[in-house]
């Protein structure tokens, strides 16, 4: 074998190697978490510290490790190309072009990208320092090449914020059941976090005082008659409404009270102390009714919050489609869920009682979003917001004990009402051997039913 042999398989095996260094570099850089960079910024010495600078600015690296790849991947395809093509001439292109693609998947891409993978955080530490110092060498080459990659995708992005770096709130769902599932966080612990990164996305009207339970106070009331009924009823504020609860323009807020104490204004109706209040001389500050705030039923609980307290709102009075008054929510409601929510959890699942006679109990207020991720209920959500609710649907009329209906997978039957709403549904299986059915009956911790006397 001739020296210029040796010399050109050696300098091909230089080449593959470099090839191999810079996929496996770019793997392994790239697949680490912000939380592994983070660490390894903090403990890693001088080759962590030097990992955590190289991917503060991801284009630049990127770029190094893309021209580096170029490089020496050209580089081998070229003396393979000549050195086969010198022996065999014309015939041996295509024998080249195959040798060439087959060595640089084998020794370019699939084994140091699949070394990589397995070992990003060890390999990654190892090519910092090497990439630090190859970064600097081609700086001039990739400043260049930066500048015409800024401007292209300057005229493609056209103004969108670029949320490359971002973790959706899918992300960081998947990597939670992945924690789960290695152990990282138990059960409880990630239940919490799913609370609380649903949170944001409830309609407010899944947390709302229904209409027919809310306590409002009329604007003909006194101010003496409002409060006996605040105190009455444990509230600390009041919607007021005109002619009807459709009609609500107003909160009595009874911690504004001592204020107006020495005003003599407890005999005024709501709606005449409104009208006169600012003509008072030297008014209270605290106005004891002030406006409603209203929101549509279906904002999303995290809007909602942050329209609240920019607002300086503690009462939202809900909407519905056709301008109605839907409900109304609190901000203690929000906050109530938000961390009372978490805790709960376990106990909405013995909301459920598992009945010898292959049938599941469920109370009305039960909430079908609950029951689908709890128990494994596959209920639309764009129908109703309680499972009393879906059947109620399903029904289409005024419900009567007894009454049954279905839907594609479970037979409902009313167990109990409380005038027009639904406070308790047993639910049937229409397959019991179906997978739904099985995992629903498995799902929760449901207690036995208790001794039930039939339906009137």
């Amino acid at each position: 074998m001739s020296s210029a042999v040796l010399v050109e398989l050696a300098g091909l095996a230089v080449l593959f190697l470099l090839s191999g260094f810079f996929s496996a570099s770019e793997t392994a850089l790239f697949s680490l978490s912000r939380a592994r960079v983070q660490r390894l910024g903090e403990t890693g010495g001088l080759t962590g510290r030097t990992v955590a600078a190289l991917l503060a600015r991801p284009q630049r690296l990127l770029i190094t490790i893309l021209v580096g790849n170029m490089v020496v991947n050209t580089a081998a395809s070229s003396i393979i190309a000549a050195s086969i093509t010198l022996r065999l001439g014309d015939q041996g292109v295509a024998l080249a072009i195959a040798l060439t693609t087959s060595l640089l998947l084998i020794f370019g891409e699939v084994t140091p990208k699949t070394l990589a993978v397995r070992q990003a955080e060890a390999v990654a530490c190892g090519v910092a320092l090497p990439l630090l110092w190859f970064s600097k060498v081609i700086a001039p080459i990739r400043y260049v090449l930066r500048s015409i990659t800024r401007g292209l995708l300057a005229a493609l992005r056209r103004g969108h914020i670029e949320s490359a770096n971002l973790l959706t709130r899918h992300e960081f769902a998947a990597a939670l059941e992945v924690g789960e599932e290695a152990g990282v966080i138990d059960e409880h612990e990630a239940d919490m976090v799913e609370h609380i990164i649903e949170f944001p996305t409830i309609a407010a009207r899944e947390l709302m005082v229904p209409r027919t339970e809310m306590v409002c106070v009329p604007e003909t009331a006194t101010i003496e008659e409002a409060l006996k009924l605040a105190q009455r009823t444990h509230r600390s504020r009041l919607p007021v409404y005109g002619e009807s609860v459709d009609d609500i323009w107003g909160v009595f807020d009874i911690r504004d009270l001592p204020a107006w104490r020495s005003r003599g204004v407890w005999r005024q109706t709501l709606r005449d102390f409104v009208q006169t209040r600012d003509a008072l001389p030297n008014p209270p500050q605290r106005p004891l009714v002030r406006p409603a705030f209203f929101v549509p039923e279906s904002r999303r609980v995290g809007q909602l919050l942050r329209d609240m307290r920019e607002g300086g709102n503690h009462m939202a009075v809900l909407l519905d489609e056709y301008g109605g008054t839907a409900g109304l929510v609190t901000l203690r409601d929000l906050v109530d869920e938000l961390v009372g929510g978490v805790l709960t959890r376990e106990a909405d699942s013995s909301r459920l009682c598992r009945k010898g006679d292959g049938c599941i109990q469920v109370l009305g207020e039960a909430r079908v979003r609950d029951l689908n991720s709890d128990l494994g209920f596959a209920l639309p959500l764009d129908r109703a917001d309680t499972i009393g609710g879906y059947v109620l649907d399903l029904i289409g009329e005024l419900p009567r004990p007894g009454v049954e209906v279905h839907d594609e997978h479970f037979a409902y039957r009313v167990r109990r009402l409380s005038g027009r709403r639904i406070m308790a549904v047993e639910v049937r299986p229409r397959d019991p051997d179906s997978e739904m059915w099985q995992r629903v009956w498995q799902g929760g911790q449901c207690v036995p039913a208790p001794e039930e006397a039939p339906p009137s």
